[in-house]
């Protein structure tokens, strides 16, 4: 599959799609890892959630500030006053942090008119660490799965941990910053 040529734009169209209709990220990398390993699952998983990036900045940008916010609740309430600080250390922190879903703070970018260059550098920033725990947590869970020695049990069960630990690293330092 990962050799295919046809693979990336299959993997970011999935990503595209579904997160119009807010299916968990997490699942979709995580499978992603599961499916293609830690290195090409990271590199298409990072391709697909840019691509539902783009399209869901888009979206927002075309519904407006008003339509989301009228919609959305007193949560999206306190996420638009901390994206109203613009630019790109703002969406790392929106990316590192679980302040809300993912298609509606990419939304609310766009409906705010963050600048797109600025919006795109602090998505890649505040996803990269994620993804890269999250695919090869998925990776790790699939050599488990198909583990025919103790050895590649101990080495799937190691990188599991890693990726755990990273995961934990991210969200304490996410916190703290």
């Amino acid at each position: 599959w990962r050799d295919s040529p046809w693979a990336m734009v299959a993997v970011a169209s999935v990503y595209a799609g579904l997160s119009l209709v807010m299916f968990p990220l997490s699942l979709l990398v995580a499978a992603t890892g599961l499916l293609f390993g830690p290195w090409w699952g990271f590199g298409y998983a990072l391709i697909g959630t840019l691509a539902a990036s783009c399209l869901t900045w888009w979206v927002g940008r075309q519904l407006g500030r008003d339509a989301l916010l009228r919609y959305g609740g007193k949560r999206l309430h306190g996420v638009s006053r901390y994206l109203s600080g613009r630019g790109i250390r703002t969406m790392t922190i929106v990316n590192l942090l679980p302040l809300a879903p993912f298609t509606l703070t990419n939304m609310l970018a766009g409906a705010f008119h963050l600048r797109f260059r600025d919006y795109l550098i602090g998505s890649v920033i505040g996803i990269a660490p994620g993804l890269a725990g999250v695919t090869l947590l998925g990776s790790q869970l699939g050599e488990l799965v198909t583990a025919d020695s103790r050895s590649e049990v101990i080495y799937s069960v190691l990188g599991l941990a890693i990726g755990v630990a990273v995961l934990m690293a991210l969200k304490r330092w996410a916190f703290i910053a």
